[in-house]
Order: structure tokens, then C-alpha cells, then sequence
């Protein structure tokens, strides 16, 4: 199954809000591993050690919402993001505790201003999960 940019339109949402006018957006999820060898050429034991899962998205500066304040703050928020070619959904949720892990500004001359934003699950011990993914 193959996504395209634009079927993720008006699916991004960050505290409830539908999100525009947003340029990119990459999802990247790294597990860490710790694997032990011992006296043998074959892993004995492998440990899962916890995985880091970040969503970034670029869009033009813009009065409301403000993710400079939201980075500042260090709140957390509902945050998910959709893709949906008509046929098909991927949907990647982190539930009311996401947080902006890393925020940046780009004002190129004779361009628009554009800003970058991370966003980061947090695990939440009530639901026993950092993200919720969805395939249909």
C-alpha cells in the first residue's frame, strides 16, 4: 500500500486542531536493541531497550496556534496524524501525551517564513503505551 503526500490533508492534528499549510512531514521510529553475544558467534540474548519515535512536520509561521509557547511550555497534547488514499488509513496517534521535543525557525529572504516542529510521545502508564497505530 503506497501513501502520497496529499492524502494526509487536513489529517494532522496537534491539541485538537487540524493543522495547514504544513510543507513536509517525516516519521521516523528507532528501537533500540542490546544484543549479547557471549562465547558463541550467535546473539544468546537480545534485550529490547525502548524506541524513540519522533513525527516532524514543516509549515509556514502562523499567529495561532503558537509552537513556540507549546515548546516552551513543555505541556503535553493530543497529537495524531492520518494517511488516507480512499481506499486505505494509516493512522499513527500519541494519545494526550505528545510533546514538541524541538522547534526551529527559518526566515530565508524573499521566502516564506517557515517553521519546524518536532513532536515526541511520552509513555502513558494509564493506557500502557507511547502510540497507537492503525491499519485499515
Amino acid at each position: 500500500i503506497s501513501y502520497l503526500f496529499s492524502h494526509s490533508a487536513s489529517n494532522l492534528s496537534f491539541n485538537s486542531v487540524t493543522l495547514a499549510k504544513y510543507q513536509n512531514i517525516s516519521i521516523k521510529v528507532t528501537n533500540t536493541l542490546d544484543v549479547l553475544c557471549f562465547e558463541s558467534h550467535f546473539p544468546e540474548v537480545i534485550a529490547c531497550l525502548g524506541r524513540k519515535i519522533t513525527v516532524t512536520f514543516q509549515r509556514m509561521i502562523q499567529a495561532s496556534p503558537d509552537y513556540r509557547t507549546v515548546w516552551q511550555g513543555l505541556a503535553d497534547y493530543p497529537f495524531t496524524v492520518e494517511f488516507n488514499n480512499g481506499t486505505h488509513s494509516f493512522t499513527l496517534g500519541f494519545g494526550a501525551h505528545a510533546h514538541v521535543s524541538a522547534y526551529s525557525q527559518q526566515r530565508g529572504k524573499g521566502k516564506e517564513f517557515l517553521e519546524t516542529i518536532e513532536v515526541t510521545p511520552k509513555w502513558d502508564p494509564s493506557v500502557g503505551t507511547d502510540c497507537t497505530l492503525t491499519l485499515t
